[in-house]
């Protein structure tokens, strides 16, 4: 239905590029849960099974980090869709020694199921503040090769107050 169809869309956008080679070194069951997830296949049963589709994505990251590491970025992870923040969290909890770092970025507030599954493994919080006028100011050079007065300048770091995007924008 419906909210199948929102179902996972985090974790569909995260594996869109990854190889059906790659899908293929999966596990039958594994497999098939993972694809129909993402909405690679139809489903043949009447429920996805979300330790089926958890111990696919495990098994899938562990595939590609075998023959190099492997960094996930997760962007706004407090507006994940719970379906695919619930299967990356079970996989987080069960890395051991694999080649694989998650780097995941999220607006201030409380620990997010992510967040809280890779405590264990050591998660190192960085504080990225907004950017300040010399900042801007090298952004605006570097993206467009626009030189700024100081007034505009000020007047652009207060109205987008410091967020890159906006400054660009």
């Amino acid at each position: 239905g419906a909210e199948a169809q929102l179902s996972f869309a985090a974790l569909t956008d995260l594996l869109e590029e990854v190889d059906e080679d790659v899908f293929a070194q999966l596990p039958a069951p594994q497999r098939l849960a993972l694809e129909v997830a993402l909405l690679r296949t139809l489903p043949v049963g009447e429920r996805l099974e979300p330790r089926a589709i958890g111990l696919g994505l495990l098994n899938l990251l562990r595939t590609i980090a075998a023959d190099a590491p492997l960094l996930v970025a997760l962007d706004d992870v407090q507006w994940l869709d719970a379906t695919s923040a619930e299967a990356l969290s079970f996989t987080a909890r069960r890395l051991d020694d694999e080649a694989i770092a998650f780097l995941v970025a999220k607006r201030p507030g409380p620990p997010t199921t992510i967040e809280r599954a890779l405590e264990r493994r050591g998660l190192e919080h960085l504080l990225v503040g907004p950017l300040g006028l010399a900042a801007t100011n090298h952004l605006l050079l570097q993206r467009f090769g626009l030189s700024v007065r100081r007034p505009l300048l000020r007047r652009i770091v207060e109205a987008t107050r410091g967020n890159p995007l906006f400054a660009l924008e």
